[in-house]
């Protein structure tokens, strides 16, 4: 199993069980452990903070740097406070 993808080897491992299924009272769950879950917020945490970035690029090129650094004082501090706090209110 060694240097195959995850998937092609639970897939694999699933076969093999279909054809020698485990003895009686072994049972298999492939449940995993909530990777899918862990990439979904990470890429939806990424998305929300790198548009304030592209935001502030905008306004660099439009309005010029002054207003540039203000936007990104201002934008990254509550974005980071606006995750962390839907993160941390479970």
């Amino acid at each position: 199993m060694a240097g195959r993808a995850p998937g092609e080897a639970v897939l694999d491992m699933m076969e093999t069980l279909k054809d020698n299924p485990p003895e009686n009272g072994i049972r298999v769950n492939w449940a995993g452990e909530g990777e899918w879950e862990i990439t979904l917020r990470v890429f939806r945490d990424m998305g929300l903070a790198f548009d304030p970035v592209f935001s502030g690029l905008a306004w660099a090129l439009i309005f010029g740097l002054l207003a540039s650094t203000l936007f990104t004082l201002l934008v990254i501090p509550v974005t980071y406070y606006a995750v962390y706090k839907k993160e941390y209110k479970k």
